[in-house]
């Protein structure tokens, strides 16, 4: 019988030491923006008691920065190899219905930055399959968090390592939360399949 941790794929060494180097350098140069929760309209809304981060969109076009496309594409690439391993380890075909990358976006939680329990999933922001890419691991706390949905009790925590990447479902059945980071800056790749 599969066990709901069985649709956590975690893949270590997903992205190069040295690699992760380069982006983070780079990612430490740009604007972050206060991160958004999606509203009911499908209007995204800043709420600091329940999301505290920042982002910065890697798939919003900009014509002055052809390292950000570099970042959007090989990332894209990546991720879109790492979805026909997903499938293989879960013996799925067409089966999951992912049909391409619906955002890549850098996230940055400074201290004390968090993001209570949610889902991705929702009737404004339709999304099959959640990837995350951890860069860095020189801050404390951070964990992602995932819990069962009836008591909310936690079933795995993810500890931080560099390059790792955690693929799962987007739906009601993965509650997940970033704890509270103590200290220094996480960053994280976050990236929606639809």
């Amino acid at each position: 019988m599969t066990d709901i941790k069985d649709y956590i794929k975690i893949t270590d060494n997903f992205l190069r030491p040295e690699t992760v180097g380069s982006l983070v350098f780079w990612l430490s140069k740009q604007n972050f923006e206060s991160a958004c929760i999606e509203g009911t309209g499908g209007s995204g809304i800043v709420e600091k008691k329940v999301r505290d981060t920042a982002v910065f969109p890697l798939n919003v076009y900009d014509s002055k920065s052809k390292t950000k496309t570099h970042w959007y594409n090989y990332l894209g690439s990546k991720l879109t190899n790492a979805l026909q391993d997903y499938k293989k380890s879960l013996a799925y075909n067409n089966e999951l219905g992912v049909n391409g990358i619906t955002d890549i976006s850098a996230l940055r939680y400074e201290e004390q930055g968090f993001y209570k329990f949610h889902t991705d999933h929702s009737p404004t922001m339709p999304r099959t399959l959640t990837c995350v890419i951890l860069l860095n691991n020189d801050y404390e706390g951070g964990e992602l968090e995932f819990c069962d949905t009836i008591e909310r009790k936690s079933f795995l925590k993810v500890e931080p390592k560099v390059g790792r990447l955690i693929m799962w479902p987007s739906n009601f059945m993965f509650p997940h939360r970033v704890n509270f980071v103590s200290k220094n800056p996480r960053y994280s790749i976050i990236a929606w399949m639809f």
